[in-house]
């Protein structure tokens, strides 16, 4: 079935208000078509200063950057740094570096999420059920800790 849509009938694309002016934004997962992707285009567009994306595909990432820096000109600075969220110390050196580049995280986007694929709950396992715990929960509690560690040092 295809629903047909009209231009005319949806709503005008809304510009950014500069509501991240001059601020760092560091978004896991963002490398690709979804949803952490499009934070950082609107990040871009709200006018960040630097836009730190993380992934753990490293060649998706390098495309990403590359695609927003082109959005982005010269206003923006767009980082990579690949990251396995569910890697402790892969999550302290993200930090570090995105707070290195960036002099400073304002905004943390934790968008990383997974699924246990096309199974029913009696087919995941374990090993299933903690690759979804660890990436989708435990990933979220600890850069959010690092940063929160962080940002209390700042003041």
């Amino acid at each position: 079935m295809s629903i047909e849509t009209d231009s005319k009938s949806l709503p005008a694309y809304v510009p950014g208000h500069q509501l991240l002016a001059g601020r760092s934004v560091l978004i896991t997962a963002a490398a690709g078509a979804g949803i952490g992707f499009a934070a950082a285009k609107k990040s871009i567009e709200e006018g960040a200063a630097c836009v730190v994306i993380s992934d753990i595909h490293e060649a998706r990432l390098a495309q990403a950057v590359e695609t927003l820096t082109d959005i982005a000109e010269t206003s923006v600075s767009v980082v990579g740094v690949v990251a396995n969220v569910t890697d402790e110390s892969a999550v302290q050196r993200l930090v570090d570096e995105a707070e290195q580049v960036s002099g400073g995280i304002d905004v943390l986007i934790n968008n990383a999420g997974v699924e246990a694929g096309a199974k029913t709950y009696t087919m995941i396992d374990e090993e299933d059920w903690d690759y979804v715990l660890n990436t989708n929960l435990k990933s979220v509690w600890r850069l959010s800790k690092y940063y929160t560690e962080w940002a209390a040092k700042q003041g």
